[in-house]
């Protein structure tokens, strides 16, 4: 089961979900948020030994749905149930909703992955700068699920049509061998 609010602030809403890991849960989540048509500003997600992950949202509602329809909270809380259940097929519902873009971005932004074994004790840390756009987040992290990795510690921050992602990743508890960060960095370069 998974624990959930979604609470208004000034110039965002904040989402908080406590629930048990589990492979593609945060791709899910942000796979669900991006869908609704929200921007996702800044995301925490951190998972401790015993299995239990914490992910903190911030997301602009760009249409001003939840700002017109208070009760639409209630259906997008369901939704996130579903979508981490996998009753609701997030992948499905991402090709359907967004299709490439057909103009040319406003602004140019070099994507970059870096990887590194060295900074953390226990983890791989991921680097990516990418241009901002929607399913951006889904993307990168269902990437990263998809190869069997998990995300022990996500920082996302977007800013001027920039996001900057920082990843602390994960196979069966280990850093990634050099052919895995080979491989993801190839898969995320082909993705992004």
């Amino acid at each position: 089961m998974a624990e959930i609010s979604i609470t208004k602030r000034d110039e965002y809403y904040e989402l908080v979900l406590v629930t048990t890991d589990r492979p593609f849960l945060f791709a899910k989540i942000a796979g669900t948020i991006s869908s609704w048509g929200m921007n996702i500003l800044k995301a925490d997600a951190c998972a401790n030994k015993n299995g239990v992950v914490l992910d903190s949202l911030r997301f602009s509602d760009r249409f001003r749905t939840l700002d017109h329809n208070p009760s639409e909270v209630s259906r997008l809380k369901q939704q996130l149930v579903a979508a981490i259940s996998g009753e609701l097929d997030v992948a499905d519902m991402m090709r359907r909703k967004f299709q490439p873009e057909k103009q040319p971005p406003k602004v140019r932004v070099e994507t970059r992955v870096h990887i590194d074994n060295d900074c953390s004790s226990h983890s791989t840390v991921v680097e990516i700068v990418a241009l901002d756009r929607p399913g951006l987040l889904y993307d990168i992290s269902s990437t990263i699920a998809e190869l069997g990795l998990n995300i022990d510690v996500g920082l996302i921050d977007t800013e001027g049509g920039s996001a900057t992602d920082v990843y602390y990743v994960t196979q069966n508890g280990a850093k990634l061998s050099p052919d895995r960060q080979h491989e993801l960095q190839a898969a995320l370069q082909q993705r992004l």
